[in-house]
């Protein structure tokens, strides 16, 4: 389990503590982590995060170029490949599907929230299954590839309301072996772009 899997990295780096609490509440967990650390700067890396090797290194850097900032944050993208689990559903009932890529930037060079989806054909009508949207959890039926799609699009853009200006769409296949969150996007920028122009007018 974690646990062991922590106690095997602080085996092997000194630097490692295990602070091993019943308490599973992750708020109380994070202040037991704050007060119990003996470093001059905290960092927080979360179960669903991934951090380049050197984005502290970056970080304290900066701080130490003669800045002093009370805080310092850096940017980030949000992925959440929900598809590989869905493709494997889909395809064991042989039903016919499509997985798509779908990236905001606030430009051409940030960052921006991401997502997978995944739409499936039956009955000569598309669906779009939403478990991970908040506000758009259920089942949408659609008459074409094309109005689903467009739907989503317009609803991914209304999440993101006067935050981001530039929308990207990508049909993606199917990925092989674990990549984490860079590797994962490159694969997607790799894959077929779909002309929104299309889509949405």
């Amino acid at each position: 389990g974690t646990l062991e899997i922590l106690l095997e990295y602080a085996r092997k780096d000194s630097r490692v503590r295990i602070i091993n609490s019943a308490r599973k509440s992750y708020g109380y967990q994070l202040n037991i982590g704050i007060c119990e650390a003996r470093g001059e700067y905290v960092g927080i890396v979360e179960t669903d995060d991934y951090i380049h090797a050197t984005m502290y290194e970056s970080l304290y850097s900066y701080i130490h170029e003669g800045r002093k900032p009370d805080f310092i944050k850096s940017g980030y993208g949000v992925c959440w490949d929900f598809c590989e689990f869905e493709r494997e559903f889909f395809s064991s009932l042989k039903i016919k599907h499509e997985c798509y890529f779908i990236v905001n930037f606030l430009t051409r060079i940030k960052g921006g929230p991401t997502h997978t989806f995944l739409i499936y054909e039956q009955n000569n009508k598309w669906y779009w299954f939403e478990f991970s949207w908040f506000n758009f959890r259920g089942i949408w039926e659609y008459s074409s590839r094309e109005e689903a799609l467009k739907d989503i699009i317009n609803k991914f853009i209304s999440l993101n309301a006067q935050k981001y200006n530039h929308t990207e769409l990508y049909k993606t296949n199917k990925i092989t072996k674990r990549l984490n969150t860079f590797e994962f996007c490159e694969h997607c920028f790799n894959q077929q772009k779909i002309d929104l122009n299309k889509i949405i007018k």
